[in-house]
């Protein structure tokens, strides 16, 4: 009987959305699709994911292998074609980004260029499928309280939003309909997060975050495991669209989020309820959004990126989107959201 499995490539895999994908992989959906997965990460130290890999490997009949290196980088293909071959089904998971960049030029160096070359030597493969992680950012912030959809149209702020924009772009311009699937995060919560998370938490629950007065911005959220399970299901299935959102069915206010935060860390003995009396809230002035967006378009013109400027700039901005798409069409898939999985995200962030 003929085997009709695929090799599957998953780039970016030492990331928070990649350990999202390895624990995935003992999951039936992984056996039933894949004959082997390969795990392309820029750092040979990732050593929790590797050690995870470790762990995940024994308890199933799948092939693991890591490739390391740069994807703009010669020897990084030439690695990879010593381990697969013409004749080989490929299907790809592109989670291969960076979201603060230490210039700005960065951005559109690994954001876009990697992936162009990426793209430039897969397609000389058998590829089945395609499907690239995108963002909210390459369409900026909400207008008249419209939600983001498929068919929004382009509106970034600051080069990683232009970079992603740019990414969307060359897929759908180069690769067949049949092939490509985009889908489309906002911002990330789950387990086996990076330190930038882990940060926000610890200073959201003690009260040290800003709030952008009056906090009742809206802001689409997604749990890593649920971005992860999403693209498994649309890479495994004959998905009816290109293109995706998915999140929380809900979009959430900041004061809600940072309520969530306090009340599980209080509940949880990380912090005393008395020790948060006089800093439930550290709020700044209604327009520090707007000047810090400003002073963020500025700056990037100029080559300079600052991570907290960047963040001020968008946190008392609306950016909320509609995933109805994908959950008419995946309707079994029952997601995790933040006030189920809250006190696991806090028990991380606060063990060191």
């Amino acid at each position: 009987m003929k085997n009709n499995k695929s090799t599957l490539i998953i780039t970016g895999a030492g990331g928070w959305l990649g350990s999202s994908l390895l624990e995935l992989s003992k999951e039936k959906t992984f056996k039933d699709n894949f004959n082997k997965i390969i795990l392309c990460t820029l750092n040979k130290e990732d050593i929790i994911c590797e050690n995870k890999l470790k762990k995940i490997s024994q308890n199933i009949p799948i092939k693991f292998t890591w490739i390391y290196g740069n994807l703009l980088s010669d020897d990084f293909y030439r690695d990879l074609a010593k381990i697969i071959s013409k004749e080989e089904n490929l299907k790809v998971i592109y989670a291969a980004s960076i979201i603060h960049a230490k210039s700005s030029k960065d951005f559109l160096k690994f954001n876009y260029s990697s992936l162009e070359k990426f793209i430039n030597k897969i397609n000389k493969y058998n590829l089945l499928k395609f499907l690239y992680i995108s963002s909210n950012s390459p369409f900026g912030f909400n207008k008249n309280g419209v939600p983001f959809n498929e068919n929004s149209k382009y509106n970034p702020i600051g080069n990683y939003g232009k970079s992603k924009k740019l990414a969307e772009i060359i897929l759908l311009s180069t690769l067949k309909k049949d092939i490509l699937n985009i889908v489309r995060a906002p911002w990330f919560h789950g387990l086996n997060m990076p330190e930038r998370q882990k940060l926000f938490l610890k200073k959201a629950a003690l009260g040290r975050f800003p709030i952008v007065f009056p906090g009742e911005n809206k802001r689409s959220i997604i749990n890593t495991r649920d971005l992860a399970l999403a693209s498994i299901n649309i890479i495994t299935s004959s998905a009816k669209e290109i293109i995706y959102w998915v999140c929380e069915e809900k979009p959430i206010s900041m004061n809600d989020y940072i309520n969530i935060i306090q009340k599980s860390a209080i509940k949880n003995k990380y912090i005393r309820k008395k020790n948060n009396k006089f800093r439930i809230k550290f709020l700044l002035p209604p327009l520090t959004s707007s000047i810090c967006c400003l002073l963020d378009r500025i700056l990037q013109k100029l080559g300079i990126y600052s991570q907290i400027i960047h963040v001020v700039g968008e946190l008392g901005m609306n950016i909320e989107a509609d995933s109805k798409v994908y959950r008419r069409e995946f309707s079994d898939h029952i997601f995790n959201p933040i006030q189920e999985s809250i006190d696991l995200e806090i028990k991380e962030a606060f063990d060191i």
